[in-house]
């Protein structure tokens, strides 16, 4: 499934309260979005040159958030204002982290080395490339399959507890919950905290997940997070996934394995530096 969109996770302020787009705003929406994108990328050399991205189109929507109606994230709870201004503390655990300045591969994120994709999940969140899902079922179990950058995550469907408070992973612990006959829910905790965003706690934090399906080429794809010690209340996002003939593999080889070859393009000098402070 193809999961690439031009609509943004959260509603840009310059479109003001509108929920949708006309065909000529979503067209000249699309054609600014991806003006913007080339220039942001010739910029900043942490991440691909513009050609290498593939957003797809927007689909009208001006935000994929749902709720909250503004289609934008909620604000911080006091305990996360207080977390986003205390120094990173090396080593850097957290998915993406684009800053400059990086004395060794200890201050980038386990995203920008490709040990974790950007939109591995959960939530699964579109990014510049690779937006690609698979999902597979067996009569106990159903596996969701991301591209970036090649991860599974196996839902058993016997209805099992989660695992013990005591045991964190970088995908948390799955559950399946019980949904209609095309749509899989899912509930997920026990996020090792080290991996979250900057502050985001693993105990609080919650991700409930569907994927319905609406005919026989296309998904929904929605969730709705949850953290009371990093927001002040729940959010939700739907994403359209259509059906693609290409596979996975294809997919990987047209683009995944050249950029994850070089770890991004300014990791060279990163590892120079490393390398004249060992000797």
């Amino acid at each position: 499934m193809d999961f690439r969109t031009l609509t943004p996770l959260q509603q840009l302020k310059s479109l003001g309260e509108s929920a949708s787009l006309t065909e000529e705003e979503a067209v000249e929406f699309a054609q600014q979005s991806i003006d913007r994108r080339r220039t942001d990328a010739a910029r900043d050399r942490a991440v691909h040159a513009y050609w290498w991205l593939d957003y797809g189109t927007a689909d009208r929507r001006t935000s994929l958030i749902t709720d909250p109606r503004d289609g934008r994230i909620p604000p911080l709870a006091p305990t996360a204002l207080q977390a986003v201004v205390r120094p990173r503390m090396r080593p850097i655990t957290q998915r993406l982290v684009l800053e400059s300045g990086a004395d060794g591969p200890e201050d980038r994120g386990v995203g920008a080395c490709c040990i974790l994709g950007f939109s591995f999940g959960p939530p699964i969140v579109p990014s510049g490339y690779n937006n690609i899902l698979q999902v597979m079922q067996t009569p106990g179990h159903v596996v969701i399959f991301t591209e970036m950058v090649h991860e599974a995550r196996i839902v058993p469907l016997d209805n099992r507890p989660h695992l013990p408070c005591t045991v964190f992973s970088a995908s948390g612990s799955v559950i399946h919950v019980v949904s209609g006959r095309a749509t899989l829910a899912t509930e997920t905790t026990g996020f090792s905290g080290t991996l979250m965003a900057k502050g985001v706690s693993g105990d609080t934090y919650r991700v409930v997940e569907h994927l319905s399906r609406l005919d026989l080429h296309t998904l929904e794809y929605g969730f709705t997070v949850e953290d009371p010690t990093w927001w002040t209340r729940p959010w939700t996002a739907t994403i359209p996934m259509t059906l693609t003939s290409q596979a996975v593999y294809e997919m990987h080889a047209m683009k995944v394995t050249a950029a994850c070859s070089t770890c991004y393009p300014d990791h060279e000098p990163t590892r120079s530096r490393a390398g004249a402070v060992d000797k």
